[in-house]
């Protein structure tokens, strides 16, 4: 280290450019990391959406459900399997380990899936993937409007839905609200009877009616193209001319028409609702690992544009909209940041003449800009976690920095030259002050263990303070004692044999007198002493 250090004072020049340079870095890199509200507390689930028309529950669960979960189960990582199976539909739920890989995860769920379809009953529609299980809504924004109907709001929500999507950095949007229709049919059980239907069999008539038939083949040179006849509904004539049964008389056929009513209904039991008028709701997420600050303003100029495209009578209310108040977090973080370092460099200057004072006040920016350049490596995101873990460290980051000046200083008073007083106060320091260091890593890295999703949110607070702590301690071994070279000074002597203005500052303030007649009551009263510290822990153990 004596080498090191006498090294860095002769290249002083070069140090102190590579501390701005550094500084510069660590803005720079301020600026790039990624900014999020809260952190990724997503869980790696999928929800598999399986539609049999018609079929009972029982049929589901034994033609789909047990197929879907053999295949699912030989997948690994997987943490639970639930599948539920009702009336036409099997929703299967999957919950993955939280350490698991769910870029691979996923795709071999995909792979699994395609194999898997071949494999159930005919009339089975595409099994639906849902892999965005819990995932926070970035944005969310409302149109309503009394003169327009669901459907005409929808409209407009899906070319807004268009333009916010060409945003770099929009992951995925989606328009909801609109209340979707369906195809109601209304049997009259009289006429069932009279021509001896049911229910299951005008059912089975329409998932019949309802399909595309393979018709086989067409061969060409370079390949094969595979024909399928269409048989889907197109309009509610179709489904009132279906055939159902041959007349009573033998003659002619009965059409759907002539035993039901067929209308097309709104078939949602809800729908949303902004300041008492029917709404549609525009959301979306961002691509992971950005910075949803720099997202939002590209996103904030789109809307801002898209709103000039929209009836005036239609009203736009942004509901949630999560870049403003990230950007406002990290606003209020940087306000906080520098009252606090304010605050700490006017504690640090209280009896330190000021060149000690600003040498050691240096120590606080420069952890910190070494602390941002770390989360950008990292890829720890700014978010409020990782705002309180460097809130938390700024307390410590100028301890160490604090005890070897303090010691360079005594030196210096003792008559020592400079060069002699910094590798002397750096050789008594060096153990003491990386053991305290070690000590507090080694409790906030504890944390790094933490399960589950609460591990998963507090991760980046040891992180970041070991970061802090790290930087902390190489900046009082190698950089302080260089500035320390250049500014400190041995504090002048009075006549009566006093220390300079620092002392009498000191002194006046009591806080020398007041820790020694405390420190000679406890030697007096040992016992009494050790009866008091044994009480208070075990009144602390008590209360925790």
């Amino acid at each position: 280290m004596n080498r090191i250090i006498i090294a860095l004072i002769k290249n002083r020049k070069i140090v102190v450019f590579v501390v701005v340079l550094f500084m510069i870095l660590g803005i720079y890199t301020f600026t790039m990391i990624p900014k999020q509200e809260n952190p990724d507390t997503s869980m790696p689930a999928a929800i598999l959406t399986t539609v049999y028309p018609g079929a009972s529950p029982t049929t589901i669960e034994e033609t789909v459900g047990k197929e879907i979960e053999d295949a699912i189960s030989a997948l690994p990582d997987i943490d639970e399997l639930m599948t539920t199976c009702m009336n036409s539909v099997c929703i299967t739920v999957i919950i993955y380990d939280l350490d698991v890989d769910w870029t691979q995860s996923k795709n071999e769920l995909y792979r699994t899936i395609d194999a898997l379809e071949s494999r159930l009953p005919d009339g089975c529609l595409p099994i639906e993937v849902n892999t965005d299980v819990i995932k926070d809504k970035q944005f969310i924004i409302s149109l309503s409007g009394e003169n327009y109907t669901g459907e005409e709001l929808a409209e407009y929500g899906q070319a807004i839905k268009e333009e916010i999507e060409k945003v770099d950095g929009i992951a995925k949007v989606t328009v909801e609200g609109q209340i979707p229709k369906e195809i109601q049919v209304v049997c009259d059980i009289s006429k069932l009877d009279m021509y001896d239907l049911s229910l299951d069999r005008i059912g089975d008539l329409l998932m019949a009616q309802n399909l595309s038939i393979p018709s086989g083949s067409i061969n060409y040179s370079s390949g094969e193209i595979s024909v399928n006849t269409p048989a889907k509904f197109t309009s509610l004539d179709d489904i009132n001319n279906i055939i159902v049964s041959a007349a009573s008389e033998g003659v002619g056929f009965v059409k759907l028409s002539d035993i039901a009513t067929v209308s097309e209904v709104e078939s949602a039991s809800y729908h949303y609702m902004q300041d008492g008028k029917s709404a549609i709701l525009i959301s979306g997420t961002f691509d992971e690992g950005l910075n949803a600050v720099a997202v939002g303003k590209r996103l904030r100029k789109t809307i801002e544009q898209t709103k000039q495209d929209i009836p005036e009578d239609i009203l736009f209310h942004e509901v949630t909209f999560s870049p403003e108040d990230t950007r406002q977090r990290i606003s209020d973080f940087i306000v906080n940041l520098v009252q606090s370092i304010v605050l700490i460099v006017l504690v640090v200057m209280f009896g330190i003449k000021f060149k000690n004072g600003v040498v050691i006040s240096l120590a606080l920016p420069l952890a910190i800009f070494s602390t941002f350049i770390a989360m950008y490596l990292l890829h720890i995101e700014f978010h409020f976690i990782s705002i309180a873990a460097l809130i938390i460290s700024l307390g410590i980051l100028v301890d160490n920095a604090i005890v070897v000046s303090e010691a360079i200083q005594q030196n210096l008073n003792e008559g020592m030259n400079r060069l002699k007083s910094i590798l002397n106060a750096v050789r008594i320091t060096a153990v003491p002050v990386l053991t305290s260091t070690l000590t507090t890593i080694i409790t906030f890295g504890i944390l790094m263990f933490s399960g589950g999703i609460a591990g998963r949110i507090v991760q980046a607070i040891p992180i970041v303070v070991i970061a802090a702590l790290i930087s902390s301690y190489i900046i009082a071994m190698f950089i302080i004692p260089v500035f320390a070279y250049m500014l400190f000074e041995p504090e002048n002597t009075n006549p009566e044999g006093r220390l300079g203005w620092t002392v009498r500052v000191k002194e006046k303030a009591a806080i020398k007198p007041l820790f020694t007649k405390l420190l000679n009551v406890g030697l007096k009263h040992k016992a009494a002493t050790m009866i008091i510290m044994t009480a208070t822990l075990v009144v602390g153990i008590g209360l925790a």
